[in-house]
């Protein structure tokens, strides 16, 4: 059985994201929309299960969604960088864009996958 270490450091650094982010939203904003902060992560729960058993749909699903953060990221980070100082949520969001980013292309790119039929 091949090691899955590189896909558990990931599952585990992208929930460790979300827990922050959502305790980030909470200490700001309250309670409000909570049970859309718990069913986002929830999901992200799910889909990093299928992901750690290298499921392709899980796979791309999740390489989508890291994309989709990451290009979102990069135009916040961007107005981060230039409209306000430097805190610990602008540092941590652009830390959050770098790891989405690099994530999405390991998963999709470099990593090798054992169920991947190849034609011959």
């Amino acid at each position: 059985m091949k090691k899955k270490t590189d896909l558990l450091i990931i599952v585990i650094l992208i929930n460790l994201i979300a827990i922050i982010t959502t305790y980030s939203f909470v200490n700001k904003f309250g309670f409000i929309k909570i049970e859309r902060q718990i069913v986002s992560f929830l999901l992200s729960i799910i889909l990093s299960y299928f992901l750690y058993h290298e499921k392709p749909l899980a796979r791309w699903i999740f390489v989508i969604l890291l994309y989709f953060a990451g290009i979102m990221g990069i135009k916040g980070s961007i107005d981060i960088i230039t409209n306000y100082p430097l805190s610990f949520e602008s540092a941590f969001f652009i830390f959050m864009t770098i790891v989405y980013l690099i994530s999405g292309s390991y998963i999709a790119f470099i990593r090798k996958w054992d169920n991947v039929r190849h034609i011959s």
